[in-house]
């Protein structure tokens, strides 16, 4: 997963870590928002 990748990215390229944790933010976000509108369906 990329929280794990930025993690590993942290001491050596924090820009780029900084970014997979956006990414990964925004990701969980987006799946929260599927599994809500999943719910009220149900």
């Amino acid at each position: 997963m990329s929280i794990g990748l930025a993690e590993q990215l942290l001491a050596d390229n924090p820009a780029a870590a900084q970014r997979l944790l956006t990414e990964a933010q925004e990701a969980s976000g987006h799946a929260l928002a599927e599994l809500r509108d999943l719910v009220r369906g149900i």
